[in-house]
């Protein structure tokens, strides 16, 4: 990863320290068994490591076929708010 500059005093610096990571994921399976778990985990280290803020997710399970998502209204809604927050965050920063 060269995101990473270590410091001769042995402090960790990163030029991502700023930035705000977002994960929108989907599996077959839920949120216990589908493996969503290990990534906010590993989002988790690199948060604490570079003091970047928490990553948001967005996680829609049980999609055993590509319509799923598609077809869940409630989801699309939830998918277009997370999507416009993450805009709105962004623009926000350039004031």
């Amino acid at each position: 990863m060269y995101c990473l500059l270590l410091h001769e005093s042995g402090q960790i610096f990163s030029p991502l320290k700023r930035i705000q990571f977002a994960v929108a994921a989907s599996a077959g399976g839920n949120e216990e068994n589908s493996g969503i778990e290990i990534i906010k985990e590993q989002m988790g280290y690199l948060e604490e490591l570079i003091e970047c803020p928490p990553t948001k997710f967005l996680f829609k399970g049980n999609c055993q076929n590509k319509d799923t998502a598609a077809k869940d209204t409630a989801f699309l809604e939830e998918a277009t708010a997370f999507g416009a927050s993450l805009v709105k965050n962004k623009v926000s920063e350039k004031d």
